[in-house]
């Protein structure tokens, strides 16, 4: 996603501090607060990365400016919850594949893992952003 604007700069960092590090997140989250922990983790870093992408999709010009000021929260009640949807699923699919790969191997996180991650995190990115669109789910 290319994005402008101090929101799409903290997003693309996100994404790409995400793409590094969820898989392990996500297996530490297991580890200690079993699977309600790694579904925790994906809600606390699936919604903040919708709004996120939210404002970096209404920073640009004539996107969200339709209608005024007070059309702001009808952007809001429509354009963030689909992000933060896409967000969550993209991140539960990563979790999943993570921890169903590590449950027959040992305690250490490998680079393996890390990639493998990074690898589902990009395709279910790309396959959930398709099938939102396809969808209607995103607007913008």
């Amino acid at each position: 996603m290319v994005t402008t604007g101090s929101w799409g700069t903290l997003l693309s960092g996100a994404q790409l501090a995400l793409l590094v590090g969820f898989g392990w997140l996500a297996w530490r989250a297991y580890r200690h607060r079993g699977r309600w922990g790694a579904l925790a983790l994906c809600l606390l870093l699936g919604v903040p990365l919708g709004y996120a992408s939210f404002r970096a999709t209404c920073s640009r010009p004539l996107t969200c400016d339709v209608g005024g000021p007070e059309a702001a929260a009808y952007y809001l009640t429509h354009v963030f919850p689909s992000r933060a949807l896409l967000y969550v699923l993209v991140l539960v699919c990563a979790a999943v594949v993570v921890l169903r790969r590590k449950r027959g191997g040992g305690e250490r996180f490998t680079i393996g893992d890390g990639a493998v991650g990074a690898g589902v995190l990009l395709a279910s990115w790309v396959a959930a952003t398709l099938l939102f669109d396809a969808l209607g789910l995103l607007s913008f």
